[in-house]
């Protein structure tokens, strides 16, 4: 059986969870903040100079505390996001979506047959490095996987209501920043057409 989700689980009960950011590539810092009484820390390899193979032990570094690692990757290519979740990830949130068919395709890369078509390597950490079972950890893994999103841009913000009716996805995440560039105000985000468009946003989103 997979580890179990610790902030899915939470945020299923209607819990709020609470966490931060890292994107500073040492397993010793993210074992730090996971320390620190936080539910996640999100491990940012789209600003950060992180790489697989230091993801895999900052995972470890997270996983040891029982605190939930959320994978930040730049894209929602196939490639990145199955690198992400071969090496333990259960938490992916990708930045720069813009649309509902492209959150369809990444809750298609997060999960195994038959609600996806992610790619299946027996040999891993999330098998176990076994074939044992199989077909009920593939079964469990797709229960346990997070699915989060990006919404940075004018297109993602104007196609935001289609792109949270798509079933599987569980998190949106406003990136008050590049939206404040997209309003023309870089950097104010105070601004009140700002904070306008965020309340609104939000409200779309829990809606």
């Amino acid at each position: 059986m997979s580890k179990i989700n610790s902030i899915k689980r939470a945020l299923k009960a209607g819990k709020l969870v609470f966490g931060t950011w890292s994107n500073i590539p040492s397993p010793n810092v993210v074992n730090i903040l996971s320390n620190s009484g936080v539910d996640f820390v999100i491990i940012d390899m789209e600003h950060g100079p992180a790489s697989y193979e230091t993801l895999e032990y900052q995972i470890y570094a997270a996983d040891c505390e029982n605190v939930t690692p959320i994978i930040r990757l730049s894209d929602s290519s196939e490639k990145n996001i199955l690198h992400a979740l071969e090496v333990g990830a259960q938490s992916i949130l990708i930045s720069h979506v813009t649309s509902a068919i492209e959150v369809e395709k990444i809750v298609q890369s997060t999960r195994y047959y038959p609600e996806g078509g992610r790619g299946i390597s027996l040999f891993t950490r999330n098998h176990g490095y076994s074939d044992n079972n199989f077909k009920n950890k593939m079964k469990d893994i797709n229960e346990q996987i997070f699915t989060g999103i990006l919404i940075e841009g004018e297109e993602g913000v104007n196609n935001l209501e289609n792109i949270c009716s798509v079933i599987n996805l569980d998190m949106v995440y406003l990136g008050i920043y590049d939206i404040s560039q997209v309003l023309g105000v870089p950097g104010d985000v105070k601004n009140k057409k700002v904070v306008k468009l965020i309340k609104d946003l939000v409200k779309m989103i829990e809606s």
